[in-house]
């Protein structure tokens, strides 16, 4: 339920409009059910309201049930949405106005909530922005070096842009109550697995190294990790365990510390996870 939207009726208008808007902007919607335009504009009302967060109420009134109420108010066409600041009615519009334009609307009158500069970076993340995003990360942490939430943000957004060492780096840095956190485990995997082939040819490469010459446990391994890294987990996963059944001594046990790797990458809740610890389980007995 959003908090910021509330219905209103001849009862309680002049309390929590007029007196109410003494202290918080009020925004009254005039509507009706059988109103087209009204369920139109009512979705954009009400995900403002809880997009600015308290800056104003949003207080609906059906007309259907208070007419009274309406016309006394002098409403002549729905929908009628009034804006009423220190008991008087700053601005109004009618009609279905896009977003836009109401957004405009309200920012004539209202100052819309400042986001976090946290939630910034997490937004530029979310649109894949990692360069913009990395930069106002880097700007909190410069800021506020004892924001620990923002440098495993600045970790994540690194190792998404491909830099799996210098995000490890900073796990590794932060508190030991971080170090079981998905977001820090993951990252400290992939660095790990990342490692591990490094220097290893690409997936088509170890494919062709591998049909060549599959009795090379060297050659399962390194396409077991390429296979990870691109995404064929059923294939890897397969790959390792019969290398942790058959050559456990391949790397000093380097396919079942692959595997562990993996499975922290992965997250514990991933159904690849659950199947192949229990295998690898069996594999080890």
């Amino acid at each position: 339920m959003n908090p910021f939207v509330v219905d209103v009726g001849d009862d309680d208008f002049e309390s929590v409009v007029m007196q109410g808007s003494q202290t918080q902007p009020v925004l009254v919607d005039f509507w009706a059910d059988w109103c087209a335009p009204c369920k139109q504009v009512a979705p954009i009302l009400e995900s403002l309201a809880a997009e600015y967060q308290g800056a104003f109420l949003l207080a609906k009134v059906d007309t259907e049930a208070h007419q009274m109420l309406a016309s006394q108010v002098g409403v002549r066409s729905l929908p009628t949405v009034l804006l009423v600041v220190d008991g008087q009615v700053a601005d109004h519009f009618m009609g279905a106005l896009p977003e836009s334009e109401i957004r405009a609307f309200l920012d004539k009158h209202i100052q819309a909530p400042s986001l976090n500069p946290l939630d910034v970076a997490r937004e530029l993340i979310d649109a894949g922005e990692l360069d913009a995003a990395i930069g106002e990360l880097n700007a909190i942490v410069l800021a506020d070096g004892e924001n620990h939430d923002a440098f495993l943000e600045l970790a994540a957004a690194l190792n998404l842009r491909g830099d799996n060492d210098d995000a490890a780096a900073i796990v590794d840095r932060l508190p030991v109550d971080y170090a079981n956190h998905p977001t820090a485990m993951r990252i400290k995997a992939q660095a790990a697995l990342h490692a591990l082939i490094d220097d290893a040819p690409d997936l088509a490469a170890c494919k062709a190294q591998f049909d060549a010459d599959p009795a090379d446990p060297e050659n399962a391994y390194l396409l077991a990790a390429r296979e990870a890294q691109a995404g064929e987990l059923d294939s890897a996963i397969e790959r390792l365990l019969a290398l942790v059944m058959h050559h456990r001594e391949h790397r000093d046990d380097g396919a079942r510390k692959m595997l562990i790797q993996l499975f922290d990458l992965l997250g514990k809740e991933h159904p690849n996870v659950r199947a192949g610890r229990r295998r690898l389980a069996t594999a080890l007995n």
